[in-house]
C-alpha cells in the first residue's frame, strides 16, 4: 500500500530501474549495551530515476541515509519479500550455502544406502526363514540318494543365508552410522550458514527512490542496533619475580541480523541511550503541618512533595523520579579503543572474545589478615607505581602462577592509580581471634547496661611455612563520638598504622613471623558510660 501511494504521488518513478545493493557492514561502534553500525555500497547508474533495494536486518530504528551522486526522493519499507535473500549472498555466505547443499546431497545418498542395506537385511532374513521352514516330513518320499543331496542343499542354503544375514546386518550398521554422520554434518552446515547472516527466502527491503545525476552513486546507512561489549581480565601473579601479568580482553556481541565480517570496530564507553540532559531542579519550599497528619513514612518524602492544605503527601513529581533514575547512569569516563584488526561478529548475538594486549606490572606481594572474619591470611599483590592505562570495570580471573584461584570484579581504576588484587588464602598462615576476659560476665554480647565494661581480646597468627612471613593484620578498634561514652584502648604491640584508608578506628599491625612461630596481638577495651544508658558494641 505504501509503495502504491508513493507511485501515485511520483508516477515517473514507476518506470525506475531496480538496483539491488547488499550494503555490507563496514564499520561499527560498540557501546556497553548497544551499537551503531555503518553500511555502505555503490553502483554506477545512468542519469534518471532508480530504486535502490537494500536488505534490512533486525534493527528497529530507521537508518540515517547519506547519498553521493544522487538525490534521495523517497524511502519506504517493502515487507512483502520482493526478492530471494540468496541473490544477495556474499562470498562467505555462498560458500556456506554450497556446504549446506553438499551436506544435503550426502545425507540423501546416505539415506538411500541405508534403505538398500535395510532391504538386503530383510531379504537375508527371509531367505534364512525359508530354508529353516523345510521340515523332515517333506522329504519322506525321496530315495536315499535324493534325500542326501537335498539335505546337503538345505544345509548349504541355511549356511549361506546366515552368512548373508550377518553381512547384511554389518552393512546396515555401517549405513546407519553414515546416515547419522551425514545428518550431523548437515545440521552443522546449516548452523554455519546461519552464523554468516544469510537469509534465504523472501526478505524485507529498504527501498530508496533516487534521482541519479549519472555516474557513481554511493549510499551510506548509519543505524543503531542491539549489541555491546564487556571488559574481561586475566590476572597472573608471578611471586618469584613480583610481577603481575594483566591480560586485557573484551567480549563483544551483536544481534542486528547482519554479519559484521572484516569490519572495523571501535569500542566506546559512552552510553548514547543514557541520560543526556541534567535533571530539572524544582523549588524546595519548607512547610509545616499539623502533627496529627504526619505519618512515619513522611520522614523520607521531600518537602516539595507536600502541598499546603492536604493531609497526605502528593505523589512524587516526575522531576524527583528522574533525579533518582540518574543514579543508574554509568560513571565511567568516555574512552574509546580501536581493535588491532578487523573482527568477525556473527549476527546471532553469540559472543566473540578478543585480546587487547597485556600489561606487565611490578607489584608488592604481601599477606593480609582480617582475623575478625577470616581463618587465614590472604596473598595480595599491589601495583604501587600507578597504572599506565585506565582499567574499566569488569570480571577478572586470577591465577597464582598456573593455579586458578577464582574470579572477582575489578572496579574502575583510572590511569595513575594503584591497583590491589587478592590471590586466595594462605593455608599455611592460620589466623585466630579470641575473646578473653569480660569483667561484666557478658561474653560475646552485643550490648550492656552495667555502666562499665572491660573486654580482653587476642589475635594470633601462625606461620606454618618454611620461610619467614610478613602479615599485615587489620582490626577495627572501637571509637566513640559521644562525650558520655569513654573508651580506653590498650594494645600490645601498638599498631603500625591507624585509620587505614581513612577508615576510623581501623588499625594495622605488621607482624614479622619466623617459620613455625606465632605472633600475638593483645587488645583491652574499657568502656564507661552513665548509669541508665545502654552500650551497643560488638567486639
Amino acid at each position: 500500500m505504501r509503495l502504491a501511494l508513493i507511485f501515485a504521488i511520483l508516477p515517473s518513478l514507476a518506470w525506475a530501474d531496480d538496483v539491488t545493493l547488499p550494503a555490507p557492514v563496514i564499520d561499527a561502534i560498540l557501546y556497553p549495551n548497544s551499537l551503531t553500525f555503518i553500511r555502505r555500497d555503490a553502483a554506477d547508474l545512468p542519469a534518471g530515476a532508480h530504486r535502490l533495494m537494500i536488505p534490512m536486518g533486525d534493527a528497529l530504528d530507521p537508518p540515517r541515509i547519506t547519498l553521493e551522486g544522487a538525490i534521495l526522493v523517497a524511502t519506504s519499507l517493502a515487507e512483502d519479500g520482493l526478492i530471494d535473500g540468496a541473490r544477495l549472498y556474499d562470498t562467505a555466505q555462498q560458500a556456506a550455502q554450497n556446504a549446506v547443499d553438499t551436506a544435503r546431497a550426502s545425507l540423501d545418498a546416505a539415506e538411500d544406502q541405508a534403505d538398500r542395506a535395510h532391504a538386503a537385511a530383510e531379504a537375508a532374513a527371509a531367505q534364512l526363514s525359508f530354508w529353516r521352514s523345510v521340515s523332515g516330513g517333506a522329504l519322506t518320499g525321496l530315495d536315499p540318494q535324493s534325500l542326501s543331496t537335498t539335505a546337503a542343499a538345505i544345509a548349504q542354503g541355511v549356511t549361506q543365508a546366515q552368512t548373508d544375514q550377518v553381512d547384511a546386518r554389518a552393512a546396515l550398521r555401517a549405513a546407519e552410522e553414515e546416515l547419522e554422520a551425514a545428518s550431523t554434518a548437515l545440521a552443522q552446515a546449516r548452523r554455519d550458514l546461519s552464523a554468516t547472516g544469510a537469509r534465504p527466502g523472501p526478505i524485507d527491503l529498504l527501498i530508496l527512490d533516487v534521482e541519479a545525476a549519472g555516474g557513481r552513486v554511493t549510499v551510506t546507512l548509519e543505524q543503531d542496533g542491539e549489541g555491546g561489549w564487556t571488559p574481561l581480565y586475566d590476572a597472573i601473579l608471578a611471586e618469584d619475580t613480583s610481577r603481575l601479568i594483566l591480560a586485557r580482553r573484551v567480549e563483544m556481541r551483536q544481534d542486528t541480523g547482519l554479519p559484521l565480517r572484516d569490519a572495523t570496530i571501535l569500542l566506546s564507553t559512552a552510553d548514547p541511550n543514557g541520560q543526556a540532559d541534567p535533571s530539572p531542579v524544582p523549588p524546595n519550599p519548607a512547610v509545616v503541618r499539623e502533627s496529627s497528619t504526619v505519618t512515619l513514612g513522611d520522614s523520607g518524602t521531600p518537602s516539595f512533595d507536600f502541598q499546603p492544605g492536604r493531609a497526605v503527601p502528593a505523589a512524587p513529581i516526575a522531576a524527583f523520579a528522574e533525579a533518582n533514575a540518574a543514579e543508574l547512569v554509568s560513571e565511567m569516563p568516555v574512552l574509546t579503543y580501536t581493535l588491532p584488526g578487523p573482527v568477525d561478529l556473527p549476527p546471532t548475538g553469540a559472543p566473540v572474545t578478543v585480546t587487547l594486549g597485556t600489561l606487565d606490572l611490578p607489584v608488592r606481594v604481601f599477606n593480609r589478615a582480617a582475623p575478625r572474619r577470616d581463618a587465614f591470611a590472604f596473598l595480595m599483590a599491589k601495583v604501587e607505581d600507578g597504572l599506565p592505562d585506565t582499567l574499566l570495570p569488569g570480571m577478572v580471573t586470577r591465577y597464582r602462577g598456573t593455579s586458578r584461584v577464582g574470579s572477582t570484579f575489578l572496579p574502575l581504576t583510572p590511569s595513575g592509580e594503584t591497583l590491589e588484587i587478592a590471590f586466595g588464602p594462605r593455608q599455611d598462615l592460620p589466623v585466630q581471634f579470641v575473646l578473653l576476659n569480660n569483667e561484666t560476665g557478658e561474653n560475646r554480647i552485643f550490648f550492656s547496661s552495667s555502666g562499665t565494661r572491660v573486654q580482653d581480646m587476642a589475635i594470633r597468627v601462625r606461620n606454618l611455612s618454611d620461610a619467614p612471613e610478613t602479615v599485615e593484620t587489620l582490626f577495627a578498634l572501637p571509637y566513640s563520638e559521644q562525650e558520655e561514652l569513654d573508651l580506653t584502648i590498650r594494645t600490645t604491640p601498638l599498631p603500625n598504622q591507624r585509620d587505614v584508608d581513612d577508615a576510623r578506628g581501623v588499625s594495622q599491625w605488621t607482624l614479622e613471623i619466623a617459620p613455625g612461630e606465632e605472633a600475638e596481638i593483645d587488645i583491652r577495651v574499657q568502656a564507661e558510660w552513665p548509669e541508665g544508658q545502654t552500650l551497643f558494641w560488638q567486639p
